[in-house]
């Protein structure tokens, strides 16, 4: 059905081959748990050679709905079609929830619109994934626009995505997590030998779905690398919660190593976007001759905050344990984006490299 590529953070690109019957089942799995309402209008800016643009684009269209296609995104363009038009799906990642928040706090021209916005309940549900959503920036959203529900889906292009899903309903109760597996899907949290981690411990998260590709295109090995039995190892660590829903902490290759502790740059990055002047933040390692790695993080502050590095760095010593505290924060304009859109941990390690 379709050959999709990944998007290559990581490592070279990989073409992932998908079938016609698990593409075609996932679409009615996920429909059957955010059911599309007839005549519905999908407002999309982000890339068709994105998995997530275009699982959202096919399920509009199967599903007889109107798809609006932008050639990449604006804030001033969604804000013009959110004030104009009911639309009820918006499909986003993260860096264009924060873009749009942070438009509508700094430029007074756009308050018009973005008060339509909010009268119009118009997107009726912002559609979140391609990496995890922040709590405290979703929570923002939904103050902001209190009408427009937020859906929140995890998966990968292997797998047809929707693996987990956090439906708007139960989002504020959740926010944060990824939700509860999607009809079909098991899942199991393992350490780094393979062996089922207890409840509430950290783990890399595996899954084993009837909507899986068909393997990598002319990679028999990689295939095969990927898989634990029937299970797909996704490279994500996750903790499972007491609400039966599971919280992500970060890629295996993305945890910081200091000193011998591990420290989650999800959690140092949600714990920076608490505060009242951060608008984004990018944890990452850096070399470190003393410690192995050194923990920095990356800073974007809102409109008018005059606050400090040293200043967000005490807010984070009040709020984590004394091994997780950054050794440095920088103040930055913008986080480093991939191309689809997504914080590029890569580039945001070469921007450090290049400021030490």
């Amino acid at each position: 059905a379709l050959l999709v590529f990944t998007s290559g953070t990581t490592g070279n690109p990989k073409g992932v081959i998908l079938g016609h019957s698990g593409y075609c089942g996932k679409l009615r799995q996920f429909d059957s748990v955010i059911p599309m309402v007839e005549g519905m209008t999908t407002l999309q800016m982000l890339q068709l050679t994105f998995s997530f643009g275009q699982w959202t684009s096919f399920l509009t269209l199967a599903k007889g709905g109107t798809l609006v296609l932008h050639e990449r995104f604006s804030v001033e363009e969604a804000l013009v079609a959110f004030s104009t038009i009911s639309v009820d799906w918006f499909p986003v990642v993260p860096s264009m929830i924060r873009m749009l928040k942070k438009a509508i706090e700094e430029r007074p021209d756009f308050a018009p619109s973005a008060e339509k916005m909010r009268k119009a309940g118009s997107p009726r549900i912002f559609m979140a994934g391609g990496e995890p959503l922040p709590g405290p920036l979703g929570q923002a959203v939904r103050q902001t626009f209190p009408r427009s529900g937020i859906a929140d889906v995890y998966g990968l292009t292997e797998t047809n995505s929707a693996d987990f899903i956090l439906t708007p309903e139960d989002y504020d109760a959740h926010a944060g997590t990824i939700g509860r597996p999607s009809p079909g899907v098991r899942f199991k949290l393992v350490d780094p030998e393979g062996q089922v981690v207890p409840d509430g411990e950290p783990g890399e998260l595996c899954v084993d779905t009837p909507f899986i590709m068909r393997g990598y295109l002319k990679e028999p090995q990689v295939t095969a690398n990927a898989m634990l039995g029937a299970f797909l190892k996704t490279g994500d660590l996750g903790v499972l919660e007491p609400s039966g829903c599971v919280r992500l902490i970060g890629r295996s290759k993305d945890i910081v190593c200091r000193g011998g502790m591990k420290i989650s740059p999800l959690e140092i990055e949600d714990q920076c976007c608490l505060h009242p002047d951060v608008s984004g933040a990018a944890a990452v390692g850096v070399p470190d001759l003393m410690y192995g790695e050194a923990l920095h993080v990356l800073v974007t502050l809102k409109p008018g905050a005059a606050v400090n590095s040293e200043e967000v760095r005490q807010w984070l010593v009040e709020r984590v344990e004394k091994f997780k505290v950054p050794d440095k924060i920088h103040l930055v304009e913008s986080l480093p984006q991939g191309g689809t859109g997504k914080l590029d941990r890569k580039s945001a390690r070469e921007q450090l490299a290049q400021m030490q």
